[in-house]
């Protein structure tokens, strides 16, 4: 009979080596550890991977409203997504410092009740289900720090657990302005220079902009990066509402 490498005979009696056994031991005692530790391992390598092939940005900006901004091009013209993107790059700065200017502009899909009626069937409710949820997760914890929001949006959302979400926007103002406030956290977009450019200008008068705070969630799990990205915020905010048109320069 071929003899075991891993065992040693002594008469009749197998004895397994002590390598195996030590192994046999740790796995008895540690098994549900080093699953756990394994499972981590693979998770933090998945979430380090995409992080790394994700593009990164100067600033996040989120539209929360009943605005339909269609990402496909109408007769040959540039897709309205494309417009709007280009405005808000066109305020942005390279503040990263990689030779350009960057905004990742995402569009959420929310209707109030009476927009609801408005849209009946039409509208399309697993989606506005979907990004409703997005908005909440983003509110709490996100890179995405300025908001363009309806009324509705800003009412429903502007308090979470008794907390603030957007920032009292003063700071962020010219001296002299002649802003709209609709509360000292929020400016209608209509009052700023934003809504002389012509994309902007088909937007709903009363959309809101704000600035979301930097929640004890974003500060603990993002760190310095995430101070950074918000930093980046309060500039941009600054340039959009302290912009001059040309026209006035």
């Amino acid at each position: 009979m071929e003899e075991n490498r891993n065992e040693k005979i002594e008469g009749d009696v197998a004895i397994k080596s002590p390598f195996l056994s030590r192994l046999e031991n740790f796995w008895y005692h540690y098994k549900w550890h080093t699953i756990a530790a394994v499972f981590i391992v693979i998770m933090l390598a998945v979430c380090i991977t995409q992080c790394a092939g994700r593009e990164k940005y100067d600033v996040y900006v989120t539209y929360a409203g009943g605005e339909q901004i269609s990402h496909s091009s109408q007769g040959g013209d540039i897709p309205e997504y494309n417009k709007y993107l280009n405005a808000l790059t066109s305020r942005a700065e390279d503040y990263d410092g990689n030779g350009k200017a960057s905004v990742a502009f995402s569009i959420l899909f929310i209707l109030s009740p009476e927009e609801k009626k408005e849209f009946g069937e039409d509208a399309d409710y697993f989606s506005m289900s979907s990004d409703v949820k997005t908005l909440t997760d983003r509110l709490y914890n996100s890179e995405y720090y300025v908001f363009f929001v309806s009324k509705y949006v800003y009412d429903e959302y502007h308090l979470m657990s008794d907390t603030e979400i957007f920032v009292p926007l003063a700071p962020y103002c010219p001296t002299e302005n002649d802003f709209e406030f609709y509360t000292d956290r929020a400016v209608y977009l209509s009052s700023t220079d934003l809504y002389q450019l012509p994309v902007f200008c088909d937007m709903p008068a009363d959309t809101l902009i704000c600035l979301r705070i930097r929640s004890a969630v974003s500060s603990f799990f993002g760190g310095s990066k995430d101070a950074q990205i918000y930093e980046r915020a309060e500039k941009y905010m600054t340039s959009l509402l302290g912009y001059k048109h040309p026209s006035e320069e």
